[in-house]
C-alpha cells in the first residue's frame, strides 16, 4: 500500500470518527432532554421547508416513511430510504439523515403502549445508531 493510500483511509477514518462523534452528542443531548423533561416521551417534530435545510421532505412524506417503516419486516426499508436520501439530497450530511429516519421511525415506538418510556428511548437510541452506522458507509 502507497503512502498517499495510507494517507486518505486515515483521512477517511478520522473524517468518521468526528462525524461519529458529532452525533453521539447530538443523540446524547437528545435523549438527556427527553429524560429532564416531566411529560411523557415525545417524538421530534417534523420542520416546515425551508431553503436552508438539505432534506426537504413534507411532514405527509415523513408520516408515509413511518408506515412504510412499520409495515417492513426486513429493515430494508430503511436501508433504501437512505439510499434514495443519499441519492436525491447529495448535500445531506449523515446527521441530517439521521434525523430525519429518526423523525419518521419515532411514532411507531410512540404508539407501543407495551413499552415504558425508558424503553421507548432505549428502542429509539438503537435504531438511531443503526441508521448513524448506515449513513456513514
Amino acid at each position: 500500500m502507497t503512502t498517499m493510500q495510507n494517507t486518505n483511509r486515515a483521512v477517511r477514518g478520522m473524517v468518521r470518527s468526528r462525524i461519529s462523534f458529532a452525533l453521539v452528542g447530538t443523540c446524547i443531548a437528545i435523549f438527556i432532554a427527553a429524560q429532564t423533561r416531566a411529560s411523557a416521551f415525545e417524538c421530534p417534530v417534523a420542520h416546515e421547508r425551508t431553503d436552508n435545510l438539505a432534506i426537504k421532505e413534507t411532514p405527509a412524506q415523513i408520516a408515509q416513511l413511518s408506515e412504510q417503516l412499520e409495515a417492513d419486516q426486513t429493515g430494508n426499508t430503511t436501508i433504501d430510504t437512505i439510499a434514495e436520501l443519499e441519492r436525491k439530497y447529495p448535500k445531506a450530511g449523515s446527521g441530517e439523515i439521521v434525523n430525519y429516519m429518526v423523525t419518521a421511525y419515532c411514532p411507531i415506538v410512540a404508539k407501543n403502549a407495551s413499552l415504558s418510556d425508558e424503553e421507548k428511548e432505549a428502542r429509539l437510541k438503537r435504531y438511531s445508531q443503526q441508521v448513524e452506522a448506515l449513513a456513514i458507509q
